[in-house]
């Protein structure tokens, strides 16, 4: 999801307000990105996690 950029298109096709689209997605981005820099049910990777730390 985080590669999909037309926040409208989801909350439209989810009925779901974009700010919580927003919120829901950052907050994907943040889990990912621990569980990239701990290596938690994914090869470790800090370069990647600290790409989506900073998105």
């Amino acid at each position: 999801v985080c590669g999909y950029e037309d926040i409208s298109a989801i909350a439209r096709h989810t009925d779901c307000l974009e700010e919580y689209i927003r919120k829901g997605i950052a907050i994907a981005m943040f889990y990912y990105a621990r569980c990239l820099q701990l290596g938690r049910g994914v090869l470790k990777n800090r370069d990647r996690a600290k790409n989506y730390f900073t998105q």
